[in-house]
């Protein structure tokens, strides 16, 4: 099967999760229902609000890709974060397509409290994450994250 038909049958035949608003303070391991992909999402997030760089790299695959305004690795994206200081992130309305029994894409928003030397550069973000589970874990291979006009 050709990929652009195999994409189209996955969107048309996958039902859309139920959307949701979640902030990353609450401890989700044990509520039941939750997908472990989300779950994974949000421990993601945590550990960027706790500046634990190492628990980040273990959780993404070692091609990790962050596509924002630039390009950065795993490597580059943690140094960029050193200098920032982390508020409050929430995640909300968000939606989960498995793209094959070992890979799933995650779309969510992305409130972000996030100032660095100074300047501020949270805001409202369309995010997605592409998951792969690797050896029985889910590994993040891309993150991306879109500004949302303050008009919406």
């Amino acid at each position: 099967m050709k990929l652009t038909s195999a994409l189209l049958t996955l969107a048309i035949a996958t039902p859309l999760f139920a959307q949701v608003q979640v902030t990353v303070s609450k401890d989700l391991d044990s509520t039941p229902g939750i997908d472990p992909v989300f779950i994974q999402e949000i421990k993601l997030q945590k550990t960027l609000q706790a500046k634990d760089f190492k628990a980040f790299k273990d959780m993404v695959l070692p091609d990790f890709v962050v596509a924002t305004d630039t390009l950065q690795g795993a490597d580059e994206f943690t140094a960029s974060l050193k200098k920032c200081e982390f508020g409050r992130n929430g995640l909300e309305n968000h939606q989960i397509r498995m793209l094959g029994q070992n890979a799933a894409v995650i779309n969510y928003r992305l409130t972000s409290e996030i100032s660095c030397s100074k300047q501020n550069r949270g805001g409202r973000f369309n995010a997605t994450t592409i998951w792969v589970l690797k050896d029985g874990k889910w590994l993040a291979q891309l993150h991306t994250e879109t500004p949302i006009p303050a008009t919406q």
